[in-house]
């Protein structure tokens, strides 16, 4: 009987890894396809295996997660308005139940932008965002019925320099060259004006850089007023393509 749960368990790890753990990969199978990285916000889209574009996006946030897995576009609309937020939304395609969709920065009826809204961020919502050339491009190319796949896959875009990226950011902070730190942080829900608060006048040591098995940095510092230590803290740094996509003090 233990042996039959064991044979069990291994055969749903098979069948569960055959259907979502490998997914992603499979862009070279379709005739056409769009290949979303929600970590390093970039979509790709393909025919057969050849790359045709890649293009910065923005997606989830952590209240509203876009969804991960293998879909269809299932309609296409030149221009659709949000009954939730009252902003057009351009070029949009649909993948999923009518609420999730490919689509340009909301817009109102002039053409101007939400101002809330930006490319390569965490947007407050659960669609693909997409600056508007590179949607009507995408939107043109794109036929119903493209596939659609979505992961959350931190070593796509891994390099062996990431851990340079967290040494240039104290670097910048220590020099008191803060919007190059800042524009290292792919994240701007903190206003530059606020970040630069946080670091005037201080300066951080780093004390060591390791790698976990999520692909995470855990960067431990200390941080000083004139001589003087003020903490010691643990951060955990997450990094794609050169740029901090996440970085938090760790409890």
């Amino acid at each position: 009987m233990k042996l039959l749960k064991i044979l069990l368990i291994l055969f749903i790890l098979l069948i569960w890894s055959k259907t979502f753990a490998y997914y992603y990969d499979e862009y070279k199978t379709y005739d056409k396809s769009i290949r979303i990285n929600t970590f390093s916000m970039k979509l790709s889209y393909y025919e057969k295996w050849i790359k045709i574009w890649t293009m910065n996006v923005s997606t989830w946030d952590d209240k509203h997660p876009t969804p991960l897995g293998r879909f269809k576009i299932s309609t296409k609309s030149e221009s659709m308005l949000s009954k939730s937020a009252w902003k057009l939304m351009p070029y949009r395609m649909e993948f999923l139940d009518w609420v999730y969709g490919i689509h340009a920065l909301p817009e109102d009826y002039k053409g101007n932008l939400d101002t809330k809204s930006t490319i390569w961020t965490e947007a407050a919502g659960w669609c693909v965002r997409l600056n508007k050339e590179d949607a009507k491009k995408l939107y043109k190319w794109a036929k119903k019925w493209t596939t659609v796949l979505i992961a959350y896959d931190k070593s796509e875009y891994a390099s062996k320099d990431d851990e340079k990226v967290i040494k240039n950011y104290y670097w910048f902070i220590n020099a008191w060259k803060y919007k190059e730190a800042y524009n290292l942080k792919a994240d701007k829900r903190v206003a530059f004006s606020d970040f630069k608060k946080i670091y005037k006048w201080y300066k951080v040591k780093i004390i060591s850089i390791k790698k976990n098995k999520d692909l995470d940095f855990i960067v431990k510092t200390e941080l000083y007023k004139g001589d003087t230590l003020i903490k010691k803290s643990t951060a955990v740094f997450q990094i794609s393509l050169g740029r901090i996509i996440k970085s938090y003090i760790k409890k």
